[in-house]
C-alpha cells in the first residue's frame, strides 16, 4: 500500500455508491483510499490515541444490506484474530459504526508484492521474493496447522512492510481443511490454481502450496503465470489441463536451484508437489542463501521494471 498522505478530507466517497463515507470510522481518522476490491473498499487512516497508521477496510453500501456478505466480513475480520502469525496481517480492531462495517489491518507501507519490486534488478529482485515466499509458506503452515488453507495466494495477496516483510492477506477465503477436501467449489484466482482446485476436485495444502508457487513463478518471471482473459471458463480449463511454462524457459537469468524449488510447487499432480509449506520455506531459504552475490552490472540493471509490466 502507498505512503499516507497526511492532510485530512472532510469526507472521502467511496466511488459508485450513492452513500458518502465519514471522516472517521471507530477510532480511525480516514486520510485516503488506497485499494478497492468486489466488495470491500480499502482506505489510509490513522487509529486514533495510539496514533497508528492502518489499512482501513470497510464493505461497500450496497453489500452491507446483504446479510451474507456481512457475515463473510465479520468472518474474516475474527479470522486475522483467530490465526495469528508474523507473517500475517493484523487486525487491529473491527465493528461497524452505524451502517458501515470496517477493520483496521496492519499498514503495509510498500504495497503489495508486484509493487514493491519496482526498481529492483533481477538479482535484487531474487534476493527479496526468495525469503518474502518463505514468509509466506510460514504463514501457510501455520494455517495448515489451525485446519484450515488460504485458497487464494497470489501477488495481490501478499503485502510487503516497510521494513520488507511479507504479510499474507485476505482471510476471506478460508477454509476447513475437511471441507476443502471434497468441496465442489472453486472460488479464488484461476491464473494460479491448482488443477485439482480449478476442476473441482477437492484441494489439499498442496494446493495453497501451487499457489504460492505459481505467485514465485510470477514475481521471477515479471509477467503471469497465464495470460489475462476475461472468460473465466477458459481460465479454468487452462488451469486444469494446461501446466504452467518452463520457468527456466521464460526467465533464463533464475538460477536452476531456485527454478528447482518452483517447479515441484507447481507441478500438475499433487504428489510430485512438497508435501509441507514448511519444507517449501526450507528449500527457499537454502536456495536463497547459495545466492552469489551480485555485480556492478547486476547493480546497476533496470530492466526489470520493463518485464514486470510497470
Amino acid at each position: 500500500m502507498p505512503a499516507m498522505c497526511e492532510a485530512t478530507p472532510p469526507t472521502v466517497p467511496a466511488p459508485s455508491v450513492s452513500k458518502r463515507l465519514p471522516r472517521s470510522l471507530g477510532a480511525c481518522t480516514i486520510r485516503k483510499r488506497i485499494g478497492k476490491g468486489g466488495r470491500s473498499h480499502v482506505f489510509a487512516a490513522r487509529q486514533a490515541v495510539v496514533g497508528r497508521l492502518v489499512a482501513l477496510k470497510v464493505l461497500r453500501p450496497e453489500m452491507a444490506v446483504q446479510p451474507q456478505a456481512v457475515a463473510a466480513f465479520r468472518a474474516e475480520a475474527a479470522a486475522y484474530g483467530r490465526y495469528d502469525h508474523p507473517h500475517i496481517l493484523t487486525c487491529h480492531a473491527a465493528g461497524n459504526d452505524g451502517d458501515w462495517h470496517y477493520m483496521a489491518l496492519s499498514h503495509a507501507a510498500r504495497g503489495d508484492s508486484l509493487r514493491a519490486l519496482r526498481g529492483c534488478s533481477r538479482a535484487q529482485l531474487l534476493r527479496r521474493v526468495l525469503p518474502w515466499m518463505a514468509q509466506i509458506a510460514d504463514a501457510v503452515a501455520h494455517l495448515d496447522d489451525h485446519g484450515v488453507l488460504h485458497g487464494d495466494i497470489k501477488p495481490a495477496n501478499i503485502l510487503i512492510t516497510a521494513d520488507d516483510r511479507a504479510l499474507l492477506a485476505d482471510l476471506g477465503s478460508l477454509q476447513a481443511k475437511e471441507q476443502a477436501a471434497t468441496a465442489r467449489r472453486w472460488e479464488g484466482t484461476p491464473g494460479y490454481m491448482s488443477p485439482e482446485h480449478a476442476n473441482r476436485q477437492g484441494q489439499s495444502v498442496r494446493s495453497d502450496i501451487f499457489a504460492l508457487g505459481a505467485t514465485a513463478w510470477h514475481l521471477c518471471a515479471g509477467r503471469a503465470p497465464r495470460p489475462a482473459t476475461g472468460d473465466q471458463h477458459e481460465l479454468l480449463r487452462q488451469a486444469v489441463h494446461e501446466p504452467l511454462p518452463s520457468l527456466a524457459t521464460v526467465a533464463p537469468w533464475v538460477p536452476s536451484s531456485v527454478v528447482a524449488v518452483i517447479e515441484r510447487c507447481v507441478h500438475p499432480d499433487d504428489s510430485q508437489r512438497y508435501s509441507s509449506p514448511r519444507e517449501v520455506a526450507r528449500n527457499l531459504r537454502q536456495v536463497a542463501e547459495s545466492l552469489q552475490p551480485e555485480t556492478p552490472d547486476q547493480q546497476n540493471y533496470s530492466a526489470i521494471n520493463l518485464s514486470l509490466g510497470f
